[in-house]
């Protein structure tokens, strides 16, 4: 019990610390058509339009690569498909956070 708290009050300390600042994105893109997705030359004119969480109107899709570290390589691949496709993109909480999180 004594070892339980020495422990929790070892980490109060930490806190009260900022959090570390966000590294800048470490992956490639990797686009699917140099010419722009297939059937989308007629919506070219329309805006592709971003917030801070989703996209829209996306004429140029890619892939985007995020490799392990290397410390963490070890040949294995992942997938990750965001949603909202027939709409909006979701691309952070369900792509480039949780593949940086892999």
């Amino acid at each position: 019990m004594a070892l339980l708290v020495a422990a929790t009050l070892a980490t109060v300390p930490l806190a009260g610390q900022d959090p570390a600042p966000e590294q800048p994105p470490r992956y490639t893109a990797i686009k699917l058509w140099p010419d722009g997705a297939p059937g989308s030359a007629a919506r070219r004119g329309e805006a592709e339009i971003g917030r801070d969480y989703w996209i829209r109107n996306i004429h140029d899709p890619s892939l985007l690569a995020f490799p392990a570290s290397p410390a963490n390589r070890n040949g294995a691949a992942m997938v990750i498909m965001p949603g909202g496709g027939h709409k909006l993109l979701v691309w952070t909480n369900e792509g480039t956070k949780v593949a940086t999180a892999l």
